[in-house]
């Protein structure tokens, strides 16, 4: 186990706490999963296809427990019961400033048990998790943070507290991360920040601005932040190029418009796995067992890569509920499950009466 990052076992845990206090390990089963995510190409593969609401168009997607729930442009959320359950809540956030919490005990159409949390008075940007708190932005430049405490003799089976209300950067947040109860974010002047409690003030990692410097064009155009684990933080620009920066000395540039020949629009790093979604609607795969490994990316060979349509991979996620890693991915109209499994290698389609609606076996 000692071959395994810290980082990388609080994120496939999905636990995010080490020591793991009153909860048993299957350390034997969580080694298979991680050692398994080295032989994604090898493994056969399916692939499912769910077709969302066509008229509402999906604008994110996260999969919780046996759900999928997908955020719509009208601020609606759906869920899809397909999964291996591990969950029992959903925080979702929406454009009218408001932060539901969805017990999935109950049918996923029920709204009277969900609790509604209004402490913002902006559209909410983003939410991160990490143990048994979580984070909520704001476009308002405004972070709170808010406590869970599981209550099963209470009439909703989860307790929510706000903890702190906490006003950002002068330069204002454009995204943020939320890691070991620590807020950090991206501004709108391509900073790093972090939110030091004690000062109440959100200095900057100078590092960062290195980064940059060093691998942007004379007038850089990013058009997207991620932010993963402690300060993982992913660019992509309007170039093509993406821009990796794994702690404050090491980072490094990748120009995707020479491998993979797209503009990347979504991006997802968890466990072992990255996985990037293209503007041509195809899904590419990298086995990253460390996050150093991030530096050492082949994007002309990536570990699998497949055309899941036509239309821009809107939203990815992942899952290691199964004992391979599992995929979904996004278009604006159809959701797409992606697992691993065995060792035989198989191509095999199934007959099926539309587009949206194919199950795929393939090497």
């Amino acid at each position: 186990m000692k071959e395994i990052p810290k980082d990388v076992i609080e994120e496939m845990l999905s636990n995010k706490e080490i020591p793991f206090q009153n909860r048993i390990i299957d350390w034997k089963s969580f080694y298979k999963k991680w050692y398994r995510g080295k032989f994604m190409k090898r493994n056969k593969v399916s692939i499912e296809s769910v077709q969302a609401f066509c008229a509402n168009p999906v604008t994110c997607m996260k999969a919780s427990g046996c759900f999928i729930l997908t955020g719509h442009s009208n601020g609606e959320y759906y869920g899809s019961e397909t999964l291996p359950f591990s969950h029992h809540h959903v925080i979702s956030i929406s454009k009218d400033s408001c932060i539901k919490i969805k017990c999935l005990l109950e049918p996923i159409v029920c709204v009277e048990r969900d609790k509604v949390l209004n402490k913002h008075g902006d559209v909410l940007s983003s939410v991160k998790v990490f143990g048994n708190c979580f984070a909520v932005s704001c476009r308002d430049n405004t972070v709170t943070l808010w406590g869970l405490q599981i209550a099963k003799h209470m009439e909703h089976y989860l307790q929510v507290t706000l903890l702190k209300t906490i006003i950002g950067p002068q330069d204002n947040l454009l995204s943020s991360g939320f890691w070991n109860n620590k807020v950090y974010c991206v501004t709108h002047a391509g900073k790093l920040r972090v939110y030091e409690a004690s000062i109440n003030e959100w200095p900057e990692e100078t590092s960062f601005k290195k980064c940059l410097a060093s691998v942007r064009e004379k007038r850089p155009n990013i058009t997207a932040y991620y932010l993963f684990r402690d300060k993982i933080i992913l660019m992509c620009s309007a170039s093509g190029k993406l821009i990796v920066s794994i702690d404050d000395d090491n980072y490094k540039a990748y120009n995707l418009m020479e491998t993979l020949r797209t503009l990347i629009v979504s991006v997802i790093l968890q466990g072992t796995t990255l996985a990037l979604g293209g503007e041509n609607g195809r899904l590419y795969v990298f086995y990253v067992p460390t996050s150093r490994s991030l530096l050492d990316l082949d994007f002309s060979h990536p570990t699998f890569v497949f055309t899941l349509s036509e239309a821009s991979i809107v939203s990815l996620d992942i899952l290691y509920d199964y004992d391979s890693p599992v995929i979904l991915a996004s278009t604006t109209e159809t959701l797409y499950i992606v697992k691993w499994f065995g060792k035989k290698v198989k191509i095999e389609r199934t007959e099926a009466t539309s587009y949206f609606e194919n199950r795929i076996l393939i090497e």
